[in-house]
């Protein structure tokens, strides 16, 4: 191999490096742009919690997204832990039979927890999350 081309390696393993550090460390604001071409998301939750969150369903899903690359958000729920307004946003992987749930702060989009689920209570709770999506999709 050429000095020219492992230089080029590193420049662009770099580069790609950086790119998926600016996609996790990147601000709501820039999640909520990303977000815009999401659709078809799940949510869970009363209109009244929707109203009162200033993080939009697909915002916390871009968001919960960005923290685990390589997924897709299948559902979203909103609840209130206390006094917060929390997104838990469930995550798939193409090809994999394990969940990813994120929790997502309502009002200002930080990411408050993440979990992973594999084996047995992976494939369970993969499962029941790809009838959410085929059941949202219909309706």
């Amino acid at each position: 191999m050429s000095p020219t081309m492992s230089l080029r390696r590193r420049t662009l393993s770099l580069g790609a490096l950086a790119l998926c550090f600016c996609a996790v460390a990147s601000s709501p604001a820039a999640a909520q742009k990303a977000a815009a071409s999401h659709t078809g998301l799940n949510v869970e939750g009363s209109k009244k919690l929707l109203g009162e969150a200033k993080i939009t369903p697909d915002s916390a899903a871009a968001i919960a997204v960005a923290k685990v690359p390589g997924t897709t958000a299948s559902t979203a729920k909103i609840e209130r832990k206390g006094k917060a307004l929390v997104y838990t946003v469930s995550l798939l992987k193409a090809g994999s039979k394990d969940v990813d749930r994120v929790w997502v702060d309502g009002s200002t989009g930080t990411v408050m927890r993440t979990q992973h689920y594999g084996g047995v209570s992976g494939k369970i709770r993969h499962s029941h999350q790809v009838h959410e999506q085929k059941e949202a999709k219909k309706g």
